[in-house]
């Protein structure tokens, strides 16, 4: 038997209703922990769809929150990590990096409405060199450096 066949084996497929009122349906493995792709809802209603390593959320995951807001990216211990995408349930997007659940580096925040920022993010708001930029009702954009979302110069 080879070892990639006795990992699979391993694992089972199973739907889990736990006491606190949690849903998991997917991979366990035989000690009855989350290991592999599975989807958990969440008694608050949150649900993280994605892989999972010794019952918790590791690797490539989409997260929904309760506002409908969906997170798609890596995670690492526990945060996402790395880069994401973030739709917005009033349909504002981010596209960019993500260090411990907050955007940090380079990233794109697309608002509902068309207008944009291109450029540097720091714990979660505008910081650095960007530009944002509106497309109606008469093209503006604005370029310089922002420090905690606002433009400083």
């Amino acid at each position: 038997m080879f070892e990639k066949d006795k990992a699979k084996q391993d694992k089972f497929l199973q739907v889990i209703e736990y006491d606190n009122g949690d849903i998991y349906g997917g991979e366990v493995s035989a000690d009855g922990k989350k290991n592999g792709y599975g989807v958990l809802t969440l008694k608050s209603g949150i649900e993280i769809e994605g892989t999972f390593v010794n019952d918790r959320p590791d690797g490539q995951c989409v997260i929904t929150d309760l506002d409908k807001n969906k997170y798609i990216g890596t995670i690492k211990n526990g945060y996402l990590n790395g880069e994401c995408v973030i739709q917005y349930a009033n349909k504002d997007q981010f596209v960019g990096y993500v260090v411990n659940n907050k955007k940090e580096g380079q990233g794109r925040y697309t608002f509902a409405d068309g207008k944009f920022y291109l450029g540097e993010f720091k714990n979660d708001k505008f910081d650095g060199k960007g530009t944002l930029i509106y497309l109606e009702p008469n093209k503006e954009i604005i370029t310089g450096i922002w420090k905690d979302g606002k433009k400083i110069n």
